[in-house]
Formats: C-alpha cells, structure tokens, sequence
C-alpha cells in the first residue's frame, strides 16, 4: 500500500516537474523531473527487497510444543504453543464473522498453562490474560475467558 502511494506521488511529482520545464523552458524544472523519476523508480526496486527482509513473520517455522483445539459445526478455536515460550490463538468458522489471532506469551507452571498478550482481546475476559489447566486429554480454562475449554492434539510440554 505504502509502495503504491509512494509510487503515485513519485509519477506525479515527475509530470508536475515535466510540464513546468517544458512550458516554461526551465531546466531545473527538468532537471527535478528526472531526479523525481529515477527515485521513484529506485523506490520501487528496493521496497519489496526491504520488505521481504523485515517481515514480522519468520521464514522458518517455529518448533510447535502444544495445540489444542475445539471445534463446532459453526466455529472452533485453537491454541499453539511454540518451543520459544510465545503462543498463537485464533478461532475461525461460520458463526465467527471476525475471525481473528492473538498472539503473546506464555508460562508453564506444573500442569497450568499461563498466557497474556498485549492486544486485548473479547476472547480474554481479563483483558489481556488467561490461565488453563492441563488434564489429561483436554486443557480446562481457569482464567474466566469464553474459551471453557479444548481437546489436546499435541502435547510435547516440559
């Protein structure tokens, strides 16, 4: 979006510059025409380069420790935990118009599951954290979220 702007406001500038030194004979005019034009054009190689090599996301998939999932016909909700202490909910379905992620961290203290995050969410009644205790084939929310609870898929915790 921001590479799209960038390049609009380059073209535009470039046009602006172009017909100010060719009605009025100016060679600065022309001059910033064609500095405009090769910025832009070098703004538009370089920004997808920087992009691909900042991006959020890893390009290698973080080890999975854990997941828990509920599903039903019309929504379902799953928890992943990463080897790295972080975690991942989203739920997804029909009856869930807004489909969402969270994503934070989390603590393992005996069989209790604690996690929090920074972005809030209805999910987490608390706000920004929940807690969840581990059985032997579910995970049993005791931290007051809408979750309840969820059926172990993967259980590689230590």
């Amino acid at each position: 979006m921001i590479t799209a702007i960038v390049a609009l406001v380059g073209i535009l500038l470039t046009v602006t510059f172009l017909i100010i030194g060719l009605f009025r004979n100016r060679k600065r005019a022309i001059k910033r025409a064609a500095l405009t034009f090769f910025s832009t054009i070098l703004f538009l190689i370089i920004a997808p380069a920087i992009e691909r090599n900042t991006s959020t996301e890893s390009k290698e998939e973080k080890e999975v420790v854990f997941i828990a999932t509920r599903e039903a016909p019309l929504g379902g909700i799953s928890l992943i935990l990463y080897a790295d202490s972080t975690f991942k909910i989203s739920n997804s379905g029909l009856a869930n118009s807004n489909n969402y992620e969270l994503k934070g961290g989390y603590s393992l203290k005996r069989d209790t599951i604690f996690i929090f995050s920074n972005a809030p969410r209805k999910l987490l009644k608390n706000g920004n954290k929940t807690s969840f205790l581990i059985k032997k084939n579910i995970i049993e929310d005791i931290g007051n979220s809408e979750i309840v609870f969820m059926d172990i898929k993967e259980n590689n915790l230590k």
